[in-house]
């Protein structure tokens, strides 16, 4: 089976049908066992001999260390680029460094402050442009929480969850677009004012599968996965004290918590203990799923590489 993935961009989950994030999501449970169990997987090596670069303008952990571990796994090789010191459109416009990246590798990936860098770049290379975070959406942040989701309840479709916080940053963002193509249930629970309102393009495309509250008691009633955010993301600190303010009533707490259908709780990470959760939630393993979530954005990650440059799900 020949994907359709193969050699596209990912700028946003609404490039992916239901079908392609499916194939994602089947080569990375393929793919994951073998890596467990410390076996040797050069079979996988499709990405031998290609050379990737990793551009940030923003930190990262997770994302930074899932997309070089997965390239390297799969037989590539990466060069980091500091968006600080190369400074796309700034010290040069965006065309002309996107013609040097497109002779010196077979694809990027690029955490951006703006989402437009990545438009900028798909439309001026030919090769696999990967968003690893914008500021509208983390599409692959996305996949790794799906294949969680699904390692933990067993299917995506019909699952109940619950986004609490700033219902229109970049993570709230892909959720909602995933819970729509995957036929999940979500309710998104944030400040009824317009700068934490979710995307209302999303929500008229997947009002089916997406409610919008400003009670989180409501929201979290009966859902399966709780799930928040950072309440200040990164070129928004001098709104902290604002957003505090803004967003005290939504903290996940145990009291939350016990409203739910004994639900999971998930986070993209990094958390700030004590704000968006407290930590008694944070802590409590029985509750969370952070360490699973943590580590299936490597294969998640794999499980994308694999399929855009090799054109070939692997199948379970």
């Amino acid at each position: 089976m020949t994907s359709t993935l193969e050699g596209r961009d990912l700028l946003s989950i609404e490039d992916l049908t239901k079908e392609e994030i499916f194939e994602i999501l089947d080569t990375a449970a393929a793919i994951k066992p073998r890596i467990l169990r410390k076996e040797d997987i050069s079979e996988y090596h499709v990405l031998k001999g290609k050379h990737f670069v990793l551009y940030f303008e923003k930190d990262s952990l997770r994302t930074m260390l899932s997309f070089d571990s997965a390239i390297k796994r799969l037989g590539g090789t990466t060069t980091v680029l500091d968006g600080n010191r190369v400074g796309l459109g700034v010290r040069e416009p965006i065309k002309d460094a996107a013609s040097v990246i497109e002779q010196m590798s077979n694809g990027i990936a690029a955490r951006v402050y703006h989402h437009e860098v990545l438009t900028d770049l798909a439309e001026y290379t030919s090769i696999p442009v990967i968003n690893a975070l914008s500021d509208v959406e983390h599409p692959c942040q996305t996949l790794g929480d799906l294949l969680t989701i699904r390692e933990k309840m067993g299917r995506l479709e019909g699952v109940n969850i619950a986004y609490l916080g700033d219902g229109g940053n970049n993570v709230a963002t892909s959720l909602t677009a995933a819970a729509g193509i995957m036929g999940m249930n979500l309710v998104i629970a944030s400040p009824d004012m317009p700068k934490y309102r979710p995307n209302e393009r999303l929500l008229q495309k997947f009002g089916r599968n997406v409610r919008v509250t400003d009670d989180p008691k409501m929201a979290v009633r009966g859902v399966d996965i709780v799930y928040t955010d950072v309440w200040t993301s990164m070129g928004q600190e001098s709104e902290k004290e604002e957003r505090q303010k803004d967003m005290h009533i939504f903290q996940v707490t145990e009291e939350l918590m016990s409203l739910t259908n004994n639900a999971s709780f998930m986070h993209c990470e990094p958390m700030h203990r004590g704000e968006e959760v407290t930590h008694g939630v944070a802590s409590t393993y029985r509750l969370n799923l952070l360490k699973p979530q943590e580590g299936n954005r490597l294969y998640s990650a794999m499980g994308l590489f694999y399929v855009i440059f090799d054109g070939k799900p692997l199948i379970i």
